[in-house]
C-alpha cells in the first residue's frame, strides 16, 4: 500500500437533490403554517374586537327598574306557575299518579 486513501466515483448528487428538495417541501409547509397561524391571529383580533364592542354596548344600556322587576318575575313567576298546574293535574288524578 502505498498511503492513497481510496476514491469513491459514487456521485453524492442525487442524495444533495433529494435532500434539497425535502428543504424546499419543509419551506411550503412552514409558509403554510405560518399563513395559517397570521389567519387565526386575525380571526381571534376580530373576536376581540367584536367583544369589546358587545361590553361597551351591554354598558351602555340604561338600566330600568322595570326591566329588574320584569325579568325578576319571569324567572320566579314561570317555574311557580308551571309548578302549581303540574300539582293540581297531580292532585285531581288526571295523571295516573296516586
Amino acid at each position: 500500500m502505498s498511503g492513497e486513501i481510496p476514491v469513491h466515483h459514487c456521485s453524492n448528487e442525487q442524495r444533495i437533490a433529494k435532500t434539497e428538495s425535502r428543504l424546499d417541501a419543509h419551506d411550503i409547509i412552514l409558509t403554510d403554517g405560518k399563513i395559517e397561524f397570521a389567519s387565526i391571529k386575525k380571526d381571534l383580533a376580530q373576536i376581540m374586537l367584536t367583544q369589546a364592542e358587545i361590553k361597551l354596548a351591554l354598558s351602555n344600556k340604561t338600566s330600568d327598574i322595570w326591566d329588574k322587576v320584569l325579568g325578576a318575575v319571569v324567572f320566579w313567576g314561570v317555574p311557580a306557575i308551571c309548578g302549581g298546574l303540574l300539582w293540581a293535574v297531580v292532585k285531581s288524578g288526571a295523571a295516573g299518579i296516586k
